[in-house]
């Protein structure tokens, strides 16, 4: 059995007269605990029951203690958290996710607490044999699921409920049968309560409003009712995840649950998602599993992908389906681009470890599941003439038969990738599994680079992207490619064709004499684009234009993919120029547009960070990039608005008629915050001017999507006092959108490593250790990044105790590394890293993060030597 960090008194077969194990052994490096009797154990089944003891956990794995203040009073609740390999820690188990079993949990507690677990309560009572004031919850007993799903709750905590009606006719009701062999085909109402502390009570409607609406998006969609008879929400005051998708009792970190005033539009998109995400586990993850870790795709990549499907189903004022590209893509593509990337499905020697298994919760599982699923149902849809076959599933979406056909077939049961590409052939006729093989079984992605030869063909051909060298096509290793495409002969109707080969056989199109083509329109394939020079100088020319009633001829995603793409393509046949110039063309799109913004920002910064001339390029974005667009900005069908004002702290928050608020109201912060941290010097003044009044606990009448803007403005400048001040303000904050953001803030300044040793200060709790590391790589760069790598070095062990020393500790500073080291060039601190491995191995159990850190260094001077003097010498012209 597996067991970890627990004292077992006794384990015997049988009743109170059983067999008694005569001997234990345990094995801590496997966390295996081996039972052995004197005398032979009959054949057949065998009840085993064992006493244990161990205290609630400090960290935040197994069943552990999360702590709050109430009235001035501070409060536990205790709440477990199970997956990877926790469940260990909190019973003896056979703690693999292929080993499912039902589970009947009863809890004896204090009657002042109230106890949730993944079923329903059947019964609540006080026995007659316990002491006074104790009370028994007996839970109904589960399903077949994997032990890291198991999940119990015990606080003094507050709900709000929401009813979700009977699954709608023709959903299919996945039920087990009963002693009698019998399925019940009755179905019913459900109920979802959002749970949380009592003052926080007030903030929770939000969620519950989006979960009841959300669980029968996913019913309709899949044609697969959710399996419970109820699912409820908790918010956890202490929580290392954003969320977990325990069966029927899904646990929150409080910023991913709770809206309150304080709330921005961004902090408001994230509780859906999440909310949203956790929900789509219920059926990927929950209802079918995962045969082992090594998969974990079919489970994150599933969920990552619907998440954006139940949110944009139930807010599609929010902009979801739209924000896919910039916030997977780039993250996924940046990661799958590393020599150290692995394949969605890996091997299992891979995944052998606590440790390992612990590092695949990365980006490939995550971003790059999702995209592949993406990118397969829209070319499955390619034939649909429906625009909305996306955002509003239909009986005839082929990709939805496939995965009622999936899901039906291995519910209550395990999977794997080659399981659901088979569960296609019955319901669609296709046979997926060799034209998916390479996305699912390789790692990496094609780049396929686009020719136009004298006649006006566009050809296509295919070869695997890499940073560090040139690559050719493999011939024995060749992806199929879906290509989606527009052209300036037809801007708005999607065409496509495949790409099986190393080069296309046939011309994808031909173009017109001074037309346009943009390969992969939508952005829906996982995969980068390069075209030849010509190619390059029309889309720059098209993505300037606008028709007849105002509106651009390419939507704000395609241009989005140009600005990523051009970026990482320079060094292949292209310079930088090609990027720079659609830097300096982002200013004549259209202002509630955010989608090619979102994208450019992250390379402005990382430009700022990587070239010698620091001084050069900051006047190049405030003077070309960002002056132009605030000041003369224009609106989607030619609204004539005044926008000169919109973009400070104090200018109008609405207005009436644009085509898309949401990404306009997404932009403002997003701008804002670039034009502080560039020092525009009339954000910097009117930031310290309305920062007085917030420093003396007034309110400003400031809108909550620009208090992370006027905080990280206000870190920007420096000032020592302003530090103290937002320290102070962390510690008073009351809702946990407004204390991330605080952290964040508190991460840019850069007083030598106060911002640093704020992370073993209690003010900074245990799960917003990384939210305050990452701020202080990815806003101070690389001389920050150093600093907190070397820092590191000789602080780990209490960052290790601090964070509840276990594996899930251990991936969160590997995170933590990784992530500082993608802003850092200098190649001595990669010394650095190879010694925090070499004393740090029982921390950093997965040796990958230190290797896809140096892997990020070396990519990063890589560029400086191929690209800094360029973009220097280009912006000085």
């Amino acid at each position: 059995l597996h067991a970890a960090d627990m004292s077992v008194v006794e384990a015997r077969l049988g009743g109170d007269d059983g067999l008694v194990a005569m001997n234990k052994t345990y094995d801590e490096s496997l966390e295996q605990l081996t039972l052995r009797w004197d005398d032979a154990i009959s054949v057949g089944e065998q009840r085993l029951y064992m006493t244990f003891t161990y205290p609630l956990r400090e960290g935040m794995a197994g069943f552990y203690k999360s702590t709050y203040m109430d009235d001035g009073k501070e409060e536990t609740l205790a709440a477990t958290q199970f997956e990877a390999n926790s469940a260990r820690m909190a019973f003896p188990c056979f703690d693999e996710p292929h080993l499912k079993a039902p589970f009947t949990v009863e809890v004896v507690t204090s009657k002042d607490y109230t106890v949730l677990s993944n079923m329903p309560a059947k019964k609540v009572h006080h026995h007659d044999t316990q002491e006074e004031g104790l009370q028994a919850w007996h839970f109904e007993t589960s399903p077949p699921m994997s032990t890291y799903l198991l999940a119990i709750i015990i606080g003094k905590l507050e709900s709000v409920t929401r009813e979700i009606e009977a699954p709608a006719e023709g959903v299919w009701l996945p039920q087990l049968e009963d002693q009698d062999g019998k399925v019940s085909e009755k179905k019913e109402k459900r109920v979802v309560q959002v749970w949380g502390i009592p003052s926080q009570i007030q903030h929770l409607e939000y969620a519950a409003d989006a979960a009841s609406r959300i669980v029968p998006v996913y019913e309709n969609a899949l044609k697969v009712a959710y399996a419970l008879p109820k699912v409820d929400l908790v918010a956890i005051p202490d929580f290392a995840a954003g969320a977990m998708e325990n069966w029927g009792l899904i646990t929150y970190r409080q910023s991913a649950l709770l809206v309150s005033p304080t709330s921005s539009l961004a902090d408001t998109r994230y509780v859906t998602l999440v909310v949203a995400h956790e929900l789509a586990h219920q059926w990927f993850g929950n209802l079918v599993t995962m045969s082992w870790w090594n998969e974990l795709w079919l489970n994150e990549g599933f969920a990552s992908y619907f998440e954006y499907l139940g949110s944009e189903a139930v807010h599609g004022n929010m902009s979801f389906l739209d924000g896919f590209y910039f916030e997977n893509l780039p993250k996924a593509l940046d990661y799958d681009g590393k020599n150290v990337s692995h394949a969605l499905s890996m091997g299992n020697e891979l995944v052998d470890s606590s440790g390992a298994i612990e590092g695949v919760f990365d980006a490939i599982e995550y971003q790059k599941g999702a995209s592949v699923l993406r990118m397969l149902r829209a070319w499955m849809n390619k034939g649909s003439t429906r625009d909305d076959w996306e955002s509003q599933p239909s009986e005839d979406d082929p990709f939805l038969k496939g995965i009622n056909e999936y899901l039906r077939k291995h519910s209550f049961l395990n999977s794997t990738g080659v399981s659901l590409w088979e569960s296609f052939d019955t319901s669609t006729e296709l046979d997926l599994l060799p034209l998916m093989n390479e996305w699912t079984f390789r790692d990496g992605y094609p780049l396929v680079t686009v020719s136009l030869d004298g006649k006006g063909n566009i050809k296509a051909k295919q070869e695997k992207f890499s940073v560090s060298e040139e690559m050719s096509c493999d011939t024995e290793n060749l992806w199929w490619i879906p290509i989606s495409f527009v052209s300036s002969d037809s801007t708005t109707q999607i065409k496509w064709g495949e790409l099986n080969a190393c080069q296309s056989l046939r011309p994808l199109m031909t173009l017109p004499k001074n037309g346009w083509v943009k390969i992969n329109a939508g952005q829906y394939g996982y995969y980068r684009v390069n075209y030849s020079p010509q190619l390059w100088s029309q889309l720059h020319d098209a993505v300037q234009q606008f028709d007849s009633n105002g509106f651009p001829l390419l939507g704000g995603v395609d241009v989005a993919g140009l600005v990523e793409d051009s970026f990482h393509v320079a060094g292949h046949g292209i310079t930088m120029e090609v990027f720079l110039e659609f830097l300096q063309a982002l200013h004549r799109r259209p202002v509630d547009e955010a989608g090619p913004w979102m994208s450019a920002l992250p390379y402005i910064r990382r430009i700022d960070n990587l070239v010698s001339c620091q001084k050069d390029w900051s006047n190049f974005v405030s003077n070309s990039i960002l002056e132009p667009f605030i000041e003369n900005g224009t609106l989607s069908g030619n609204l004539g608005e005044n926008l000169v004002d919109f973009f400070t702290f104090s200018g109008t928050t609405e207005i009436d008629g644009v085509s898309n608020p949401a990404e306009l109201q997404m932009l403002r912060p997003a701008i804002i915050d670039i034009a502080g941290y560039f020092g525009t010097q009339s954000i910097v003044d009117e930031a310290k001017s309305l920062f007085k009044d917030v420093a003396k606990g007034k309110s400003p009448g400031l809108h909550p999507d620009l208090r992370s803007s006027l905080y990280n403005t206000i870190a920007k400048v420096n000032k020592k006092n302003d530090m103290s001040t937002m320290v102070s303000m962390l510690k008073a904050a009351e809702n946990a959108d407004e204390s991330e953001r605080i952290i964040r803030a508190l991460g840019i300044f850069d007083h030598g490593h106060d911002s640093l040793k704020l992370s073993l200060d209690p003010a900074v709790k245990a799960q917003d250790i990384g939210i305050l590391m990452d701020s202080i790589s990815f806003h101070g760069g690389n001389k920050a990044a150093v600093r907190l790598i070397e820092w590191m070095q000789g602080n780990i062990g209490p960052l290790y105790e601090k964070l509840g020393q276990d594996t899930v500790a251990g991936r969160k500073l590997g995170q933590i590394i990784e992530r500082a080291a993608a802003h850092i060039k200098d190649t001595e601190t990669m010394s650095v890293l190879r010694a925090i491995q070499d004393e740090s191995s029982d921390i950093l159990e997965d040796v990958r993060y230190i290797d896809r850190a140096i892997e990020s260094i070396r990519s990063n001077a890589k560029w400086v030597a191929d690209h800094s003097d360029f973009v220097c010498d280009w912006i000085s012209e």
